[in-house]
């Protein structure tokens, strides 16, 4: 088991090195995509991932969690090759479909591989601390951007990330699957989950944390802008809020196990106060602290759903259908990123400072309303 944490680790890290992100929408610019063609294709990369969640879930309940890694970081691997000889619109979609699968497959699967492995205690901690090391890994190779780049431009930063994907994908068949046991139980039927409350519940909330960090991801940039800092700082912004990120399992560690609902209503509330302290500052400083914890305070109550959902699975006995449900639980974060893009893409002009005003406003109601979802009788 530890060996396939320490693999599972290592994993995320060489994932995370994505040598070409900071510069992402050039390498597809350089190419002849306009920006039109790239806000479709990412629409194409979430529909894509949006229309193959249950199908990639259902799979993954067949051929378990390890060979489901495997698979995905294979696709992955396979979706970032495309990058090398790509030069018309049809090979980046090639590209975006290919990458979309991938993210299927390994969407839940980590969640649910590492549940099985460790259980429900400190499950939100340990998926954190997992997740760190993805982060590390995209805080080094934001870090080490700039000097490959002059050394050896765009096709230097593919290679090396299609290298670490490579080796990634080497490591994952070393994984051990994790123990599973056949649900003897008479367990709900998955297509019942859709006439119950408390699913919908999860659903919605779940998809709040996605909202924030497509906000967070396209509209910091533009704060910046209005502040009178040049849009490269962005890159900086990014790394400071990578960094305060790995303080999250140590944060996690201290919260009480039975006051859920209390954190979740706090960090949804202070998320929110915080997009409206963005909106309304005209301080640089006062900004960028705000862009530097937002993600963080977000993620919080994300992890806590998390364990939320895998609990939720298991209390109806469908934990040997984890995999399939908790992808469908993740449609509804491609759903909201799909519907933000095709927004974008047909609003290329809109005032970005409205959005902060709007999804603060929104935390805070929900905030406000949330109480803790109970599961009905069967």
């Amino acid at each position: 088991m530890k060996k396939s944490i320490a693999y599972l680790k290592l994993i995320d890290l060489l994932n995370g090195l994505v040598f070409y992100a900071p510069v992402a929408l050039l390498l597809r610019t350089s190419r002849g995509i306009t920006i039109p063609q790239f806000f479709s294709l990412q629409i194409i990369l979430y529909l894509t991932t949006c229309l193959a969640e249950i199908p990639c879930g259902f799979i993954t309940d067949k051929i378990r969690y390890k060979n489901t890694i495997i698979l995905s970081l294979g696709l992955m691997t396979l979706a970032r090759i495309q990058f090398i000889f790509a030069d018309s619109f049809y090979i980046f979609v090639i590209e975006a479909i290919l990458e979309g699968i991938a993210i299927s497959f390994m969407s839940g699967t980590m969640n649910a591989y590492i549940y099985q492995l460790l259980g429900e205690e400190d499950f939100e901690k340990n998926m954190s601390s997992i997740d760190n090391y993805g982060t590390v890994g995209f805080i080094s190779s934001t870090i080490l951007f700039s000097f490959i780049y002059k050394i050896g431009g765009m096709n230097t930063l593919v290679i090396l990330t299609i290298i670490s994907t490579l080796i990634a994908f080497i490591i994952s068949f070393f994984l051990l699957e994790s123990h599973y046991q056949e649900n003897t139980k008479n367990s709900l039927k998955e297509t019942e989950l859709f006439k119950r409350t408390s699913f919908w519940k999860i659903s919605t909330y779940s998809s709040l944390f996605s909202l924030g960090m497509i906000v967070i991801n396209y509209f910091y940039v533009v704060k910046l802008e209005v502040l009178g800092i040049d849009e490269t700082y962005m890159s900086g912004v990014i790394l400071l809020y990578s960094f305060v990120q790995l303080i999250i399992p140590k944060i996690l560690d201290k919260l009480n196990k039975n006051k859920t609902q209390y954190h979740v209503k706090a960090f949804l509330c202070l998320a929110g106060i915080c997009f409206l302290i963005l909106y309304f500052s005209n301080n640089i400083i006062v900004t960028l602290f705000m862009m530097s914890i937002i993600s963080t305070i977000i993620m919080i109550p994300y992890y806590i759903f998390s364990g939320i959902q895998n609990n939720y699975i298991d209390q109806l006995n469908l934990h040997d259908n984890l995999s399939t449900i908790l992808s469908i639980f993740n449609m509804g974060n491609n759903i909201v990123s799909i519907a933000s893009f095709i927004f974008f893409s047909m609003n290329v002009n809109i005032d970005g400072l409205n959005i902060f005003l709007m999804v603060g406003i929104l935390y805070i109601i929900i905030a406000i309303l949330y109480k803790n979802i109970y599961i009905e009788n069967k």
